[in-house]
């Protein structure tokens, strides 16, 4: 045989692509083999003599490897320019079930074809792109956070890669369409890599919140303990510096910054490596945002609500050893400031018991 006719089709509904989990392949007519796939396969295929199966062949072997081919090149660059990414990958994904061995076969094949195709085919931001340059965020993410907080230096965090999968095509069938591609998935964790990176440069409140926003809600991150943070630089104390979560054999006191007159205190030099307030303006978006958010912040990062008759003595506890040994060297003028910084967080406590 010189020549096989080979179509497939997608169902279409409102003018766009539309899967369909009960695709059989076709020859002239409907057989009840499932192809595994949301679209039909019609062809020159050997068939049972009932004609409702596909027989065990080499030549069906081949047709199905360049039905195949044709469906991870031309036929998805056909549908893309005609129709919305989002539609054309849910239309190609592969059903939850494979009913059939020959759609068992397709299927692999396809995703063979797939992983090779080397046109660009994949939408983001920057335009399409090959899957070896894209970068799919842990799970579905239609609000752009990964997008938003890290493609501009995606590439500086991640080799060869260019950018997220544009949001507004992310969905179930695109991931389970882009599954069979291979398109590198990020893991949960490498957020707080990522932070790490990025956060060598300013980052505003707002950025920071909407980062611990997602990790208490993200599955995989909400449920990680202290100790999988500690030590991580991930808390903003003011515009300049990041601290790592501590460990609690550290002694290092991290909290939220006092209210009222003293919130732009400053933290005396000596106090510095063991007294930290973070950010004012995260510290104010975790008092007024959602109770979970910032109970989770707390816990996780080991940060402390000010209060003044507790935390002042650990701060004190850990300094004042050094003082006298000569370990820590301070003038006149440092253990001055101390005192000062002292009374007026302690002022600034009683004021808030009393209110």
């Amino acid at each position: 045989m010189n020549r096989a006719r080979l179509s497939l089709l997608v169902d279409l509904d409102d003018d766009k692509p539309v899967y369909n989990a009960k695709s059989t392949f076709h020859v002239y007519f409907p057989t009840k083999e499932s192809t595994g796939m949301g679209f039909i396969i019609h062809g020159d295929f050997y068939v049972e003599p009932h004609r409702t199966h596909l027989m065990k062949s080499g030549y069906n072997e081949w047709l199905l490897t360049q039905a195949a081919k044709v469906a991870a090149n031309e036929f998805l660059t056909s549908l893309l320019q005609r129709y919305r990414a989002i539609s054309v990958f849910e239309a190609l994904s592969p059903t939850e079930s494979v009913a059939s061995e020959s759609g068992g076969i397709f299927r692999q094949r396809f995703a063979k074809a797939l992983q090779e195709r080397s046109k660009p085919f994949i939408p983001t931001n920057a335009g399409l792109l090959a899957k070896e340059e894209v970068l799919l965020p842990p799970s579905i993410d239609r609000e752009g956070f990964w997008e938003k907080h890290f493609a501009a230096s995606l590439s500086e965090l991640v080799e060869h890669k260019k950018a997220f999968l544009k949001p507004t095509e992310d969905g179930r069938g695109t991931r389970a369409f882009l599954s069979l591609a291979k398109v590198d998935v990020l893991k949960p964790e490498t957020l707080v890599d990522f932070i790490e990176a990025i956060s060598k440069n300013y980052r505003d409140s707002n950025w920071w919140y909407e980062c611990y926003s997602y990790m208490s809600n993200e599955e995989t991150l909400s449920r990680y303990g202290h100790s999988f943070y500690v030590r991580r630089k991930l808390i903003p104390a003011g515009k300049v510096r990041v601290v790592p979560v501590p460990t609690a054999e550290s002694g290092v006191v991290v909290s939220l910054p006092p209210v009222g007159d003293i919130a732009d205190l400053i933290v005396p030099d000596c106090f510095a490596p063991v007294f930290v307030f973070i950010d004012a303006g995260v510290a104010q978006l975790l008092q007024s945002g959602k109770d979970t958010i910032r109970s989770w912040v707390l816990d996780r990062f080991h940060i402390s609500r000010f209060e003044a008759t507790e935390l002042l003595p650990r701060a004190i506890s850990r300094m004042a050893p050094q003082i006298f040994t000569g370990e820590l060297k301070i003038r006149v003028s440092e253990l001055t400031a101390v005192w000062k910084f002292v009374k007026a967080v302690t002022d600034a406590s009683r004021m808030i018991k009393s209110s």
